[in-house]
């Protein structure tokens, strides 16, 4: 946790003095692999310490934050943007050190320690060495893929599809042969996650929760921008109905499953919430009261706000305790990759109907077609009336393009639409398993009136109150 945030802080400070691009690319490396490790390290701390019934509102509590975060985030970002962006990295280092102090006061866990050479025999270096690169290829070919000189049926796209799809398969095939002569002791992510229906669920679930987080995140902005006519600041305000309608949401929803352990219920609930807002986003268009794009936002929230607290829980219910770690990394990577494709897939969409809607335009100049095609009209929204943006031009041009922006994020909504609708499906595959109320493990919070060794811990955990490490209890 501590390499984590140490890691962040310092690809922030790399990319806040960024002299050029690849300087800036760097430090963002730097940056996302200390976002890497404290994405999943929180969710794992969290079920390491607390028995599977009682963690949601745990969970849920770190959701509120990260829902603070992405309310106050765009909104400070936009304001800085306006003046200097490198303080938008900047920012990030005294936030840092205030979290490393108190992870390094606070956070007393008890772990086995590990020599250098141990911890570096129990990597999985085949698969990683397989995995890693086939992510970096199929990202790059789902994100460059449709904008200007990367069209999709240019090899530059297809090949690093082909082979981030191919070397992907090859990792899964590599980890099935766990404990084999020419398997991993300890895979990076092992094939008995994904035997029980309610894991395998659990997965495919968080997988639609995060494209339909991430396609509303990036699109419902445009509207605010491009159709409302707003700047990115007040854009950013314009969010805040479902940033903010997350935390309480998402904190009845940890209650909830903590009183009664029940999960599949709620999964159905969020993606009905979930498909309901972003059905009634379609109804979205220019003339559209403040009332109705707020209520429909919290619509959503709401949904996004009860997949996200009651997926992990079930998800690990069905799992051995010494899971938890690689089962929860493997959260992780499962809802980033939604999280991608949601982002991917929305663009898709809304280039390929955008470009298509230029092209049948009479109103608007060939120069401007030009310009906006193959992805430009996504950065487009934000500029400004003295940067030529959509209010300087012509009230023709405007009208028409306004509808252009309408007709293209409707087409957007139903698609996205239809990911929930599919996690919704996936709900009737789980099975319902009990969330235990007890809680074996070797790792806890040290207990401050016992000392730190590790075995006294180990005892104390299990003397301590049922279900709960002695220490953890105390805490």
């Amino acid at each position: 946790m501590l390499v984590s945030i140490a890691l962040f802080a310092l690809g922030s400070g790399i990319a806040g003095g960024a002299t050029s691009v690849p300087m800036l690319i760097s430090g963002r490396t730097v940056q996302g692999l200390g976002t890497g490790g404290l994405y999943v390290l929180s969710d794992i701390i969290i079920c390491d310490m607390i028995p599977p019934r009682h963690r949601a509102p745990y969970l849920s509590a770190v959701l509120s934050t990260a829902a603070i975060g992405t309310t106050i985030g765009p909104i400070i970002g936009g304001a800085l943007a306006l003046k200097d962006w490198r303080w938008i990295f900047w920012l990030n280092l005294p936030v840092s050190a205030v979290g490393f102090i108190i992870v390094l006061l606070l956070l007393r866990v008890r772990y086995t320690s590990l020599g250098f050479k141990e911890m570096i025999k129990r990597v999985d270096w085949v698969g990683n060495g397989l995995f890693i690169p086939s992510m970096v290829s199929l990202f790059f070919g789902l994100i460059m893929g449709g904008t200007k000189g990367y069209a999709w049926s240019s090899p530059k796209v297809i090949v690093p599809l082909v082979l981030g799809v191919g070397g992907w398969i090859a990792f899964h095939f590599h980890q099935s042969f766990e404990g084999k002569k020419w398997g991993p002791k300890e895979p990076s992510m092992p094939m008995r996650l994904f035997k029980h229906r309610t894991s395998a669920g659990g997965y495919i679930i968080i997988f639609f929760g995060g494209v339909v987080l991430q396609a509303i995140s990036y699109f419902l902005p445009v509207y605010f921008q491009g159709v409302l006519g707003v700047s990115p600041l007040k854009a950013g305000v314009y969010f805040l109905p479902f940033a903010l309608a997350i935390i309480p949401l998402g904190g009845m929803t940890g209650f909830f499953m903590s009183k009664t352990g029940l999960y599949i219920p709620l999964h159905f609930i969020g993606f009905g919430f979930s498909m309901i807002g972003i059905g009634l986003f379609s109804l979205l268009n220019e003339k559209s009261s403040t009332g109705e794009w707020v209520g429909f936002q919290i619509l959503v929230s709401a949904g996004t706000a009860v997949i996200f607290t009651a997926t992990l829980p079930s998800t690990l219910a069905p799992l051995a305790e010494k899971d938890v770690g690689v089962a929860t990394g493997t959260y992780s990577f499962v809802r980033s990759l939604g999280l991608v494709w949601g982002v991917t897939m929305a663009s898709i969409v809304f280039n390929g109907q955008f470009n298509a809607k230029l092209g049948s335009s009479t109103v608007l100049d060939e120069g401007l077609k030009t310009f906006l095609a193959d992805g430009a009209g996504y950065a487009f929204v934000s500029a400004t009336v003295e940067q030529g943006g959509i209010r300087s031009l012509p009230v023709e041009s405007q009208t028409e393009l306004i509808g252009i922006y309408v007709h293209c994020l409707n087409v957007v909504w139903y698609v996205i639409v239809g990911m929930a609708g599919l996690g919704f499906l996936v709900t009737f595959i789980e099975k319902h398993v009990p969330l235990r109320k007890e809680h074996e493990t070797e790792f806890g919070l040290v207990d401050k009136d016992q000392g730190s060794s590790f075995d006294d811990g180990v005892e104390m955990g299990r003397t301590g109150k049922p279900g709960f490490n002695h220490g953890a209890v105390q805490g």
